[in-house]
């Protein structure tokens, strides 16, 4: 990877943790963030059913979203086409010697397993399997998970950085020495 392909992806990264910000923002303005079954339903003029699939809806995309992310880094080493979505979630735990840091920790790894199994059956049994109580616990569980993987990200870029700046000094040493 060279330096323009690198903040290319730091580039879709970064755009991608706003997006996961506003998933999260858009529970909050609802009311949903800190949840709490009481009463939301009443306030917000919806009966459950309409609360749930708007929260499943949201947790949905927000599981999209970090999936792109990781789809953004991987695919730079990975034909991501031949994975599933569970193996893309457990490439992204692993560094790859050499060439990237892990993208997202172990824990951060655990909880985002449970969305990805949400989005599974919310999006397959959407009329036939209703996981309200999960879907709840989830939105209680967001905001651990999106510090969590802000932590990790903002970790992997500043690695990544790192990296950058070393490759572009050797470059130009390189460069300097070849002119001599």
């Amino acid at each position: 990877m060279n330096k323009a392909e690198y903040l290319l992806l730091k580039a879709r990264v970064e755009d991608s943790m706003k997006q996961l910000s506003y998933y999260e923002d858009r529970l909050r303005a609802a009311g949903l963030i800190p949840f709490s079954a009481e009463n939301k339903y009443e306030k917000l003029g919806l009966d459950e059913d309409e609360i749930y699939r708007i929260v499943g809806s949201i947790l949905c995309d927000y599981y999209t979203e970090l999936e792109n992310i990781i789809k953004v880094v991987i695919s730079t080493i990975h034909v991501i086409n031949e994975l599933d979505e569970r193996e893309l979630l457990e490439i992204a735990v692993l560094p790859v010697e050499g060439y990237r840091p892990k993208i997202i920790s172990k824990e951060a790894f655990n909880r985002a397993e449970e969305y990805l199994g949400f989005r599974y059956a919310f999006t397959r049994n959407y009329s036939v399997i209703r996981k309200k109580d999960r879907a709840y616990q989830l939105v209680k569980e967001l905001q651990v998970l999106n510090e969590l993987l802000k932590e990790d990200i903002d970790e992997f870029i500043g690695i990544m950085d790192s990296v950058i700046i070393v490759w572009t000094l050797n470059y130009l040493v390189y460069k300097q020495k070849k002119m001599i």
